[in-house]
């Protein structure tokens, strides 16, 4: 990044590059919600509660807002809140129906909304710490009491166990983030990554494993470290014995979680017949074939957040939907190296939602694309109208 680029973006940049109690206990509160909804097995009031701290967290957050910032994100939401009913509305019969609601409540609640978050430097700063925590919690809780779902897979009560792995990955990265910010090249923060990855394993959900080795070493890569390519030579000897154990775990050895691209795999032969349909589909129903109406035995949405907003949506609806995705993604890539985790999450969530999972799963991806896209928007308004520059103004929390 450049210099210049950097420099726009220090309007942003408010707090000090350290973690604080404050930005993890707000981070905490705000994200906990796909963690607590697991526990919602054993009594419904967790979840409504946990949805109603995350709303007063949301609602405190916008209300610490710069004044600068307070207007133009208020026009921003309200524009990207009518976008969002009236594209739900055109793309399905009955807007009233449990998909199409349970979209706009997730891309605008923990989407348009968890976004105001990314302006507090403390919480960005804490993120890494916040993940670690919550995704302990569900790891721990799968520790301590795993039940069984379908063959060869484990979980947290009747949860998908989709769910528990992708809380687990995210706990993978933020104890990853942890070391690969640390002078030390340890060895234990990467036993706690094999461990959580382990886990990921014994859920038999191959897309988080995949997500999160990818989105480590994305983080490796882009690593500003002094000591980066020892790192890189010690996560790779990591992970290479770490695989050679497992395949070698009589335990392990035909696990679910291990089966990725064997076209032997029933489950995954049946995941690119899919692929292949929903294609086929997309290139014949240009104006889509309605929200929820997707089906192909035993799938009920494509498993891929981009092929299920074409098929279902239309070609216009689907392709601003991966536009404004892909817009806001970019943004995130060109922020300074404060905001390095954030890219590693945004990597994860990317292609989580690109092998499970339907257009109602990826909360955290909606939130830092949300994100993305503001900013990419509050600095082409600058730009046009000839405002004051970001950097010259106040600072994003008052």
């Amino acid at each position: 990044m450049t210099q210049t680029s950097t420099h726009e973006y220090a309007y942003y940049m408010a707090r000090p590059d350290t973690v604080s109690a404050k930005g993890v206990a707000i981070g905490l509160a705000a994200f906990s919600f796909p963690v607590l909804s697991a526990f919602a097995i054993y009594s419904p009031i967790i979840r409504y509660a946990s949805l109603a701290l995350v709303a007063i967290v949301i609602f405190l957050q916008w209300a610490r807002l710069a004044r600068p910032l307070k207007l133009p994100h208020f026009v921003f939401s309200l524009f990207s809140v009518c976008a969002i009913v009236l594209a739900t509305y055109l793309s399905t019969s009955s807007i009233a129906a449990e998909k199409p609601t349970n979209f706009i409540i997730v891309a605008l609640m923990f989407g348009l909304g968890l976004s105001v978050l990314y302006f507090d430097q403390q919480v960005i700063q804490s993120l890494h710490i916040t993940f670690f925590i919550l995704g302990c919690l569900m790891l721990l809780s799968l520790v301590i009491a795993p039940a069984h779902y379908q063959s060869e897979r484990i979980s947290l009560g009747s949860n998908n166990p989709i769910w528990v792995a992708r809380n687990v990955g995210l706990a993978a990265l933020g104890i990853f983030m942890f070391w690969l910010r640390s002078n030390k090249a340890s060895t234990i923060p990467l036993l706690i990554v094999i461990a959580c990855l382990g886990a990921i394993v014994m859920t038999g959900s191959r897309g988080p494993l995949i997500a999160a080795t990818a989105a480590m070493s994305v983080g490796v890569l882009l690593s500003k470290s002094s000591n980066k390519w020892f790192k890189i030579t010690l996560l790779s000897i990591t992970a290479i014995l770490a695989l050679l154990f497992i395949l070698q775990s009589s335990s392990l050895g035909n696990t679910r979680g291990l089966n990725i691209l064997n076209p032997q795999d029933a489950s995954a032969e049946s995941r690119f017949a899919m692929y292949r349909f929903t294609a086929s589909e997309i290139l014949t129903t240009p104006w889509g074939i309605g929200i929820g109406n997707f089906e192909f035995y035993p799938h009920v949405y494509p498993h891929n957040i981009f092929l299920e907003f074409l098929i279902e949506w239309g070609w216009i609806a689907g392709s601003l939907a991966i536009l404004s995705i892909l817009i806001g993604s970019i943004a995130i890539f060109r922020l300074p190296p404060t905001w390095h985790f954030l890219r590693l999450v945004l990597v994860y969530e990317l292609i989580n939602a690109s092998l499970s999972g339907d257009v109602t799963s990826p909360r955290f991806l909606y939130s830092i694309c949300f994100f993305g896209l503001f900013l990419t928007v509050y600095r082409l308004w600058h730009k046009t109208a000839g405002g004051q520059s970001p950097q010259a103004q106040h600072h994003a929390y008052s």
